[in-house]
């Protein structure tokens, strides 16, 4: 995940950045599993989240489609922007959602 202002302003970092060579993970710093998004989520709605979907359900209704984007994991970070200089206005989930929630 990334708010999209700091994935706009990545990319102009690093057009605008000549000691930036080769691929650049635009991601946000902080890594969290979809269960603490969730609760982040519920959490910045004022809205409970107490219900799971077990992932064999969701594989016998999305079948390969829930294994391969659902459920897969990644563990992306982005140090060559971090180790750049660049700075992420909203580098955690709550800032995030707090900046998106409030445009709407």
């Amino acid at each position: 995940w990334i708010d999209i202002s700091d994935l706009v302003n990545a990319i102009y970092f690093c057009i605008l950045n000549q000691n930036l060579h080769g691929p650049v993970n635009m991601v946000a710093p902080q890594v969290i599993t979809n269960s603490q998004f969730t609760q982040a989520l519920a959490h910045a709605v004022h809205r409970p989240s107490w219900l799971k979907v077990p992932a064999f359900l969701l594989k016998l209704i999305l079948g390969q489609f829930a294994e391969e984007t659902i459920l897969k994991s990644s563990n992306v970070y982005p140090q060559k922007l971090i180790d750049s200089g660049f700075q992420f206005k909203y580098g955690t989930i709550e800032k995030c959602l707090q900046h998106l929630l409030k445009q709407c």
